[in-house]
């Protein structure tokens, strides 16, 4: 813990919500402030905006841990702090209409969870998601939509435009950026290879965390 306290930077923080109590809790932390209009929701993605998923891909399956994606060991206090610093710039800018971290559900799970909120769904080329290179790294496109990566982001964007000056902020800060789908109003998270389409999330019956509107 004191080696993640070091090496990001903040005091040591917590907050988590718990779908699967028989009682409402939420715990939260919050720390820093924001400008103004600079915040970045997850319940505010509408039909019609462009999916932009952004890893770092630089690292390496955890050792312990087969699901956890570990590029921060790798990387100094300052490299983090700029990773990191990637969505203040976004925010400030009023590039993204909604975002998330992605977490333990992965890119298209956390991606659901956005989904979720907005009241919207997607369908997203999986092919077009950041990943290692599979010479590089052994693992396959299944193997790495399941992984929890130390710095990853999903958004949406209005426009090809705003997503183009997205990537660019990440790159800059070496987290690899692609723009993968766009927000519909189906209520459906769909995934494609170009060839087939499936249906991975239907939020007009599923749940997946319960939470919908802006917060």
């Amino acid at each position: 813990m004191l080696d993640g306290v070091n090496k990001f930077g903040v005091p040591m923080v917590g907050g988590h919500l718990h779908p699967d109590t028989s009682y409402d809790a939420l715990d939260v932390a919050v720390v820093g402030t924001v400008k103004r209009g600079a915040v970045i929701y997850s319940s505010s993605a509408k039909p019609g905006d462009k999916v932009l998923a952004a890893i770092d891909i630089d690292g390496r399956i955890y050792p312990s841990y087969n699901l956890a994606w570990d590029n921060t060991t790798k990387r100094t206090p300052a490299e983090i702090k700029k990773q990191l610093n990637t969505m203040v710039q976004i925010g400030e800018k009023k590039l993204a209409t909604a975002g998330k971290d992605i977490s333990n559900p992965g890119a298209l799970g956390t991606l659901g969870m956005l989904l979720e909120s907005s009241g919207a769904g997607a369908t997203v080329e999986v092919d077009k998601i950041p990943r290692p290179d599979e010479e590089k790294v052994p693992i396959t496109l299944a193997h790495w939509l399941k992984t929890y990566p130390g710095t990853g982001f999903v958004l949406t964007v209005e426009s090809e435009e705003k997503g183009e000056e997205c990537i660019r902020i990440f790159e800059s800060a070496g987290i690899t950026a692609a723009i993968v789908g766009e927000v519909d109003a189906s209520k459906q998270l769909r995934i494609t290879n170009g060839v087939e389409t499936s249906t991975i999330f239907d939020l007009n019956k599923e749940i997946i965390t319960g939470i919908t509107g802006k917060g």
